[in-house]
């Protein structure tokens, strides 16, 4: 039982999600940009980790943090941008790990009751606290390496 327990708890650290985008409504994109870090990935392959970007049809520009000054850089460098959002790796966290927990205290309740009736209620307590350990452990693990919303801006080409 712990060994299984051990083993959802390690899977669950490496489970992430990123959802992709094509980049056509930069006015979205900004708004999703507002506030928080951002990768920007160049076709290159080098990547900037900048706060609070702003995309325009021409260029994509960040305030630097020690003077305020914006850099930009051209959109027809850029291959994508990867903003972190941690509410959204909570919840992705949150729900994953209480099908996971609810799933394995159910099974556990299953394969150890032997009266139907006295079971029953077995079944349930120990699902809710499978449920409730998962959504314990899910919730702070999915907010800390959170969920990427990947927009990508131009296609990288392929060398052959």
């Amino acid at each position: 039982m712990e060994r299984l327990l051990i083993l959802v708890t390690t899977l669950s650290l490496f489970f992430g999600c990123a959802h992709i985008h094509q980049c056509s409504d930069y006015s979205a994109v900004n708004a999703r940009m507002d506030g928080r870090n951002t990768r920007i990935e160049l076709l290159q392959g080098v990547y900037i980790e900048v706060w609070d970007a702003q995309i325009a049809a021409d260029s994509i520009s960040w305030p630097e943090s020690q003077n305020g000054i914006k850099s930009a850089i051209a959109t027809s460098e850029v291959h994508k941008l990867v903003i972190l959002n941690r509410f959204q790796g909570a919840l992705d966290g949150f729900l994953t790990s209480l099908i996971a927990g609810g799933v394995l205290g159910c099974s556990v309740a299953l394969a150890h009751g032997d009266d139907p009736e006295s079971s029953f209620m077995a079944l349930m307590v120990i699902t809710g606290a499978g449920a409730l350990s998962g959504v314990v452990i899910g919730a702070p693990i999915g907010a800390m390496i959170g969920s990427n919303d990947v927009y990508v801006i131009n296609q990288r080409i392929q060398e052959e």
